[in-house]
């Protein structure tokens, strides 16, 4: 019984992870402007076994100003200095700042939702012993 509840309380994680890329994706679709940025830095962040390169951006707002923003996703690479990439940014609150691409506005939080729902169900499913996922 405890490992469907942590395993349901995983699955949870990932629809709420989901849920909150998608919004997040909604209204920078809604509310967001198109910027060009380029990658100036990479930090390295060292991990466990390995390190993740977080890149770090620039590109210019809708008033002319200079903004220098950390992505909050990483790399085991890094990316390379002077690559550009098109960006949506909320000029409301510039640490709201994506990749403006299908994948990361659409796909990611579709590809969380459904990890988590594909979870959830089936620690239900076992939870209620219509089948048998832990072998208790």
């Amino acid at each position: 019984m405890e490992q469907e509840l942590i395993t349901l309380f995983l699955g949870l994680v990932f629809i709420i992870i989901g849920i909150y890329l998608y919004l997040k994706g909604v209204h920078l679709l809604a509310n967001g402007k198109k910027a060009i940025a380029k990658i100036i830095d990479n930090r390295y962040e060292f991990g466990s076994k390995s390190g993740v390169y977080y890149p770090v951006i620039e590109f210019v707002n809708d008033r002319d100003e200079l903004i220098i923003h950390e992505f909050n996703f990483g790399t085991s690479m890094p990316e390379s200095v002077g690559k550009r990439y098109e960006i949506l940014y909320d000029p409301t609150d510039l640490s709201n700042v994506s990749v403006n691409s299908v994948f990361q506005i659409k796909v990611l939080p579709l590809v969380f939702f459904a990890i988590g729902v594909a979870v959830v169900t089936l620690s239900a499913l076992d939870f209620f012993n219509f089948i048998n996922l832990f072998n208790n």
